[in-house]
């Protein structure tokens, strides 16, 4: 049976109508709801169905204030505390939220059906509700100890208890936390407005001394602080009373045990701040060259002192051991050289303090010192190529009156005559306990053929004749190196400068052996003194074997080991004798030692 017509208008009729009353009814719902949050749309159980923007932020505020007096309280779990403070000075509004929820129900499906949130409700979390304040995050982050130094066991003092010691301070364990995730999970706390934060990880910092490590040392630092300790210096003595050796007690590990020492740094500190123990400072030099590569112009670094802080704390804890009385300990100080600065220095290599060589000419007369001071002279500011290699006599040039030489007296046969340069000798034996120091290789040496007393101990001596023999030297080191002079008085020196490979030399002192004794006085007549008057010009040496091992080790493990042995004659004793002139001389023998004339130095 067919529908009528009529049926059929009213059904599309009745259609249409209420399709336009739900187009009407969305457009109204979505006019009445376009400045408000959309029914079902809570924070936690606060529904903000149908609040304006301003509505919603008053009524979340009225149900979730924070709490103004509500504390955090934060500890490792071992129950050390670190901090505690109000969450409300951490904890800031979220000032989006509102706008958060003004959109909530508006997205994908629902966007086309906004008022499906009233059938499906969407509840925001209320931990979004608040943000942190970074600046007062960092701030109390600053304040937070994140650190702390172990403590470790120690002595008791009591100086009226006729200085008795005792164990005082048992050791406690420290901490370190890493910044990050201490501030993340404080961060995670304060947002979820927790009261007590224990955090589960962290460094421990272990006690460097424990109370079993110093029981076994309780009667040594007993003794030690029993009497006072007598610290002397060239610049006087100084003496510690048992609570100031107390102040410098310390522990050291040795070989797996912990042995009794007093602090290097605080023994140091102690030292500097007192009148007699203070250290010279040590001022730099420099140079200049000329276009050919000499020395134009030079200032040589000057050597200061300071106290060699091993060498006395270990003199002083020998003492403190002792059972001598009083006790006493030597202030030991070394010496501490200046550098050489500028760019010639730095081009070169050339700043650092190497080693140095000294003798002693004591008692020379008048004209052999002239010729020791001219010779130091020309030594002083030369320069040695890396490869390259030193000669004595080169350096030191013609030995002639023309050059400013001077002459000495030497003997030859049965009288004395004046030659130029004596006492040059004392050069090349300066220059080669300066080598030997350095750790350079030598490549010539030759040593006198009698001993002399300028230049004991035996053995150590090197003798220079022009044009032989000489004695040189090769600079195996990478940098440039340069020697200058130190004389003073009646000691002469040779400073060597360049930059330090961590070589190390060392050598033995001379052994002498084999002695023989000296021949008789030897008399020569001279018409050079008054009648009768009387000079000796040498005392006797008794003839001998000396031998001494040089020894060079480097960086890189190599060892180069050379003996230096030197063997002397006899050496009778010279005196001269003024007599009256002859007519008929004694004929000069000219007595020559091979290429060494035998002289007085």
């Amino acid at each position: 049976m067919k529908t009528p017509p009529r049926a059929h208008l009213l059904a599309g009729a009745a259609a249409f109508l209420l399709a336009v009353f739900l187009l009407f009814a969305h457009i109204a719902y979505v006019q009445a709801y376009q400045n408000r949050v959309l029914p079902g749309v809570s924070v936690g159980t606060v529904d903000l169905g149908g609040a304006t923007q301003d509505e919603a932020a008053r009524r979340l505020r009225e149900a979730f204030a924070i709490p103004t007096d509500a504390p955090l309280n934060v500890s490792l779990a071992d129950s050390t505390p670190l901090l505690s403070t109000p969450l409300s000075t951490l904890l800031a509004w979220r000032e989006d939220i509102t706008e958060e929820a003004m959109r909530a129900g508006r997205s994908g499906l629902r966007k086309a059906f906004p008022y499906l949130s009233a059938i499906v409700p969407v509840s925001l979390e209320p931990q979004q509700l608040y943000t942190i304040r970074e600046e007062r995050l960092e701030e109390l982050l600053a304040k937070t100890p994140l650190e702390r130094e172990a403590v470790s066991a120690s002595f008791g003092f009591d100086p009226s208890a006729s200085s008795t010691l005792s164990l005082t301070q048992n050791e406690q364990p420290g901490y370190r936390l890493e910044r990050e995730s201490f501030k993340a999970a404080l961060t995670e706390a304060v947002l979820t407005q927790q009261n007590k934060l224990l955090v589960q990880e962290w460094e421990v910092l272990p006690p460097t001394v424990t109370r079993a490590e110093l029981e076994p040392l309780l009667p040594q630092a007993q003794k030690w602080v029993n009497q006072p300790l007598e610290l002397t210096s060239d610049k006087g003595t100084l003496v510690l009373s048992p609570a100031r050796i107390f102040d410098l007690l310390g522990t050291a590990q040795e070989d797996q045990k912990r042995v009794l020492t007093l602090d290097p740094v605080i023994t140091e500190n102690f030292l500097q701040q007192n009148p007699l123990f203070v250290s010279s400072t040590p001022k730099n030099g420099t140079f200049t060259l000329t276009p050919s590569g000499t020395i134009a112009t030079l200032t040589v670094p000057t050597e200061g002192q300071v106290v060699d802080k091993d060498a006395t704390i270990s003199n002083a804890e020998a003492a403190l051991n002792s059972d001598t009385t009083p006790r006493k300990a030597a202030i030991v100080r070394r010496a501490s050289w200046g550098v050489f600065e500028g760019p010639d220095p730095e081009r070169l290599g050339i700043r650092e303090f190497l080693a140095r060589g000294d003798s002693d000419f004591s008692g020379s007369p008048t004209n052999r010192r002239k010729n020791i001071a001219l010779g130091a002279e020309r030594v002083h500011g030369t320069i040695v190529a890396p490869g390259g290699e030193f000669s004595t006599m080169k350096t030191l040039g013609e030995i002639t009156g023309e050059r400013g030489w001077l002459p000495e007296l030497v003997i030859k046969g049965n009288q004395t005559i004046p030659e130029y340069g004596g006492g040059l000798c004392q050069i090349g034996t300066t220059a080669f306990r300066g080598v030997v120091n350095t750790g350079l290789p030598v490549t010539e040496r030759r040593n006198h053929s009698y001993r002399v007393r300028y230049y004991e101990p035996a053995g150590t001596d090197a003798t220079l004749y022009d044009p032989s023999p000489d004695f040189r030297f090769k600079n195996d080191l990478t940098s440039h190196l340069l020697i200058t002079k130190d004389l003073r008085r009646d000691q002469v020196g040779f400073l060597f400068w360049g930059t330090s490979d961590g070589r190390v030399a060392s050598s033995t002192k001379p052994v002498v052996s084999n002695i023989i004794q000296p021949p008789p006085k030897k008399i020569i007549e001279t018409t050079d003194l008054p009648v009768g008057e009387t000079k000796c010009t040498e005392s006797a040496h008794a003839g001998a074997t000396a031998r001494f091992d040089y020894e060079v080790r480097y960086p890189n493990g190599e060892v180069k080991k050379t003996t230096f042995t030197s063997v002397y004659r006899p050496w009778q004793a010279v005196c001269l004798v003024g007599v009256a002139p002859t007519t008929d001389p004694t004929p000069v023998t000219g007595v020559v030692d091979g290429d060494e004339v035998i002289t007085p130095g």
